[in-house]
């Protein structure tokens, strides 16, 4: 539908690249290099940014050069994890890298390996997340503080994981354990009502 997207994202031909396939971009390399040799003015306040609002403009979104120009980045820090071999940075703080990072320090705690997800590793992945989202010190969507979240630090402890995993475990053994045999069935009708 967009064509700068097309030219930028799909093959010559139109189609998609497939997994193991490289996919480059050098328009994005060209712009880096740009900022690169003139400045970071330049993309906020410059060439880059006139050409960001006329795309925009041209394509219905709603970015404007001003927009460019009021921007301010709000400092933030790297966090590190190592996950199954492989050194995993992301942008913590405000971009939720913390809770990523909490996220593969809780999966190490699993057998996720299975090339087909079975119902076991989709309920892992599906606590996982709820947990690592429960625990984020701030609202999703804002900055907003939660009363019951974590710092970001210890989001990322392996510690914290260690003891958030061991949580999940439990859940997990206790929500597959079997219903009492002399259970009565529950009625159909409405018994209470939470607000």
């Amino acid at each position: 539908k967009n064509p700068g997207a097309a030219q930028n994202f799909l093959k010559p031909d139109g189609s998609a690249y497939q997994a193991g396939e490289v996919f480059v971009q050098p328009r994005l390399a060209q712009v880096l290099r740009r900022v690169a040799a003139a400045g970071i003015d330049l993309f906020y306040r410059g060439e880059i940014a006139t050409e960001i609002a006329r795309d925009s403009k041209r394509n219905n979104g709603f970015v404007r050069k001003a927009d460019l120009s009021n921007y301010h980045v709000i400092p933030g820090v790297i966090v590190i994890t190592n996950y199954r071999g492989f050194q995993i940075a992301a942008a913590g703080g405000h971009a939720w890298g913390d809770t990523l990072v909490e996220m593969l320090n809780l999966l190490e705690h699993f057998p996720m390996n299975a090339e087909k997800p079975d119902a076991e590793r989709v309920e892992i992945m599906a606590r996982v997340i709820a947990q690592a989202v429960e625990d984020r010190p701030q609202e999703i969507g804002t900055l907003k503080p939660k009363k019951n979240g974590y710092s970001l630090a210890t989001l990322s402890s392996r510690q914290f994981a260690d003891n958030r995993a061991a949580l999940i475990k439990r859940m997990m053994e206790t929500s597959q354990l079997p219903a009492e045999s002399n259970a009565q069935p529950e009625e159909h009708d409405t018994t209470h009502l939470s607000v």
